[in-house]
């Protein structure tokens, strides 16, 4: 009995220790991806879908206002980062063509908590007002990250203006929120140059092998458990 207790022990630590760093980004740096228009959002920004080989990956919105891109085209992802490079309104002087971005527009905690829900599917729980698949909940999502980011000044949305009051008060509560990233595009010329387009959002996901092995070792805990327990009435 204890060697089959320290082995379901050593399995979900196993599992523990994988779950805890088998998050991947659904895209890596250098891929080509395809931009396409979600049925859902008219600002003039997202909602977007993510098509990588033929493949849907994920939906996203976009972090700047004076950077665009055109649903249908190409873009290949110059970096996964903190920070939106060579974006937001005014714009940052970038080093010479073909380096990378010296500075960045840094992601607010607020805009990566919201998009870490909306990734989670549990936005709509929340208590900010927000509906999947519906215009008005991805207009404002889009609205509220663009006045997270400073790309506008007032978003004349009040679900919007929801949207950030919560993702405010998650934040100065110490409310945790998952590894989200800028995803930096751009257009890579015949003659080598970069020209910078488009940042959108994206999240972390787990894998789904890792998630059952973790899930393999809790069950086993919790089994366990279950027999000390009825043992021992």
């Amino acid at each position: 009995m204890k060697n089959i207790i320290k082995s379901l022990m050593l399995l979900s630590a196993i599992s523990l220790f994988f779950a805890s760093g088998a998050f991947a980004y659904p895209v890596s740096t250098g891929d080509t991806i395809q931009i396409l228009r979600s049925p859902y959002g008219w600002t003039g920004g997202g909602e977007f879908r993510i098509i990588e080989g033929g493949d849907f990956k994920f939906n996203t919105f976009c972090l700047e206002m004076n950077e665009g891109v055109t649903p249908g085209d190409s873009y290949t992802i110059l970096s996964i980062t903190n920070a939106a490079e060579a974006g937001g309104v005014g714009g940052i002087v970038p080093l010479p063509p073909g380096s990378m971005y010296a500075t960045g527009d840094p992601l607010s905690d607020q805009t990566k908590w919201l998009y870490f829900h909306y990734v989670l599917g549990d936005l709509d729980t929340m208590g900010t007002g927000y509906t999947y698949n519906s215009n008005s909940g991805a207009n404002a999502l889009q609205r509220a990250i663009w006045k997270l980011e400073d790309e506008i000044g007032t978003t004349s949305d009040s679900l919007a203006d929801d949207l950030i009051a919560k993702a405010n008060a998650a934040v100065l509560a110490g409310e945790g929120f998952g590894d989200v990233a800028a995803l930096n595009l751009v257009t890579i010329t015949s003659e080598g140059k970069i020209i910078n387009r488009q940042d959108l959002l994206v999240a972390t996901v787990p894998e789904p092998g890792t998630m059952l092995l973790f899930g393999a070792g809790l069950l086993g805990l919790v089994v366990y458990s279950k027999r000390r327990m009825s043992k021992s009435v």
